[in-house]
């Protein structure tokens, strides 16, 4: 549903103009900003995971160095961030809906990944958790 959504931000942005006083060029860079931001993000987690997942799967410490000693969930974080970026680029309504809905998305699927997390690592997730944010470093 949601690549649907973000299909049809296209079509606002090209065609429809739904809201056309969200079409600020400033906004627009951010946007751009944002979104090369997050894909820098992104290639560093996944290269973090790789490196991590690599040889033996079993008895896999917890990871808190790289992106995860910045936040615990770094890939939804960047995710979200070119959610964002998108969003002011392409400066749709539609976009901004979508974006409401992966929030609520992501953050259910955090609440239940950490549930498993907290089964998997113990007290150790639990101190982890306290002293790092889950997707906005000092803020949430």
């Amino acid at each position: 549903m949601l690549a649907i959504a973000d299909l049809s931000v296209f079509l606002d942005y090209a065609h429809w103009h739904l809201m056309p006083a969200l079409r600020q060029p400033a906004l627009q860079i951010a946007g751009l900003v944002l979104y090369a931001c997050a894909v820098s993000g992104l290639m560093w987690t996944d290269n973090y995971l790789v490196r991590h997942f690599q040889g033996d799967l079993n008895n896999r410490p917890l990871m808190t160095a790289g992106p995860f000693g910045i936040v615990r969930h770094p890939r939804y974080a960047s995710l979200l961030l070119a959610k964002l970026g998108f969003t002011l680029l392409f400066v749709s309504v539609l976009a901004w809906i979508s974006l409401v809905a992966s929030i609520l998305m992501v953050r259910r699927r955090i609440r239940l990944e950490e549930t498993h997390l907290r089964e998997v690592f113990g007290p150790g997730y639990g101190s982890y958790s306290e002293r790092t944010a889950r997707l906005l470093p000092g803020i949430y």
